[in-house]
Parts: C-alpha cells; structure tokens; sequence
C-alpha cells in the first residue's frame, strides 16, 4: 500500500482517473432523462445493410480497448492519460447536453431473432442493458477516436504493428455498430465529425498552448 501511495505522489497525473466515475455519470444522465418523444435516427442506407449478430464480438471489445489504453498511459504517459482523461470527459460532457436538449434514438433493431445463438443472446442483453436512445453522434465512434487519438500521440510505443493493430480494430468496432443494429449510419458519420472537433481542441490546439507554454518557462 505503502509503494502505490509514493508512486502517486511522485505521479500526479493519476487524480485525473477520479474522473472516470464523472464520465460514467455523463453516459447514464440522457439514459434516465431520455427514454421516449426522440428524433428518430436514419438514412436509406441503414435498410441496406444487413443484420450480422457475430459483429458483436468487435462492439464488446471496445470496453477493454478503451481500459486498456487508459491503464497504459496511466502507467507510461502521464501527459498523454491527460489529454485521453480529458478528451472522453468533453466528449460525454457535450454528448449528454446534447442528447438531453435533443432527444434522439433508433428503430433499427429487430423486432426477433431468427437464430437463437451466443451471439443474439449477447445482443438481447446489450439491447436491455443500452436503450436504442442517445445514439447520435455515436459515442463508440467518439471512443474509438480517442483510443486511436492517444496511441498515436504518444511516444511509450515502441512496436511497430501495435497502432495499424488498433487502428483496423476501431475501424472493426465503428462497423459493428450498424451491423449489430445498434446505431445508424448517421450516427457514425456524426460521430467522425464531432471526435474530429474534439481532436481539433484537445490534441492540436491544447498541444501548441502546452509547447508554448514550455517555451516561455
């Protein structure tokens, strides 16, 4: 006990994990306040694209993606853990204003399955456990981007393969959302934009304000 309380006094930056129960907050608020009366989410494209239950190995693993990322900088970046504490807590900080000021959701899921497999029965427990509301933008695209984001901001990785590894697993991760039926493709495409705004101010425009500052020191 006596080891881990020196190594956060000699590494400040672990505080910045207490707010992960913020952003866990942020993500269950539209999940209470929005459940009904929502904008309905949908392009022509979404009737094109078919339902593919084992998709939904590729959404689950954005949950340890998203741990293990964390639990990496946290450990090797103090810096880069900042940048990815903050991006996640602005990303769900607006999302949920926005969800709540602007309910909306999706119809895409299947009344029924066809096939009674481990598959669909993963995806009944997600349809319980994740309302089809607060879909737009998708906060899986949001979360995918500030994966990829801090792996290629940081320089604690030394493997080669590890960046297009994550990189073509995100990509795996955005997909399965629409073929799972759990977002439109509007929904990604409004999540591309909006982790794009995020990007812009927390990697770009934060990173000169911070070599500035340490010029000036």
């Amino acid at each position: 006990m006596k080891k881990v309380i020196f190594w956060a006094r000699q590494n400040r930056h672990v505080w910045w994990s207490l707010l992960l129960p913020y952003i866990i907050f942020m993500f269950f608020l539209p999940e209470r306040l929005v459940t009904n009366d929502y904008w309905v989410s949908h392009i022509p494209l979404d009737d094109l694209i078919p339902f593919c239950p084992p998709f939904v190995i590729f959404y689950c693993l954005w949950f340890p993606m998203l741990f293990f990322t964390g639990l990496w900088l946290l450990l090797k970046d103090g810096e880069g853990f900042k940048k990815y504490m903050l991006f996640l807590s602005v990303a769900y900080t607006i999302g949920a204003v926005f969800y709540i000021l602007f309910p909306n959701g999706q119809d895409l899921r299947p009344a029924s399955f066809e096939a009674r497999d481990m598959f669909t029965r993963l995806i009944a427990r997600l349809y319980s456990a994740d309302t089809n509301t607060n879909v737009l933008p998708s906060m899986h695209v949001v979360g995918c981007f500030a994966i990829l984001a801090s792996l290629y901001d940081t320089k604690t990785i030394r493997r080669r393969w590890v960046r297009p590894m994550a990189t073509v697993l995100t990509v795996l991760v955005i997909v399965s959302t629409v073929f799972i039926k759990q977002h439109s493709a509007l929904d990604i495409a409004a999540g591309i934009a909006y982790s794009a705004f995020l990007y812009f101010g927390v990697y770009v425009l934060l990173g000169k304000a911070r070599k500035g500052s340490d010029k000036t020191k």
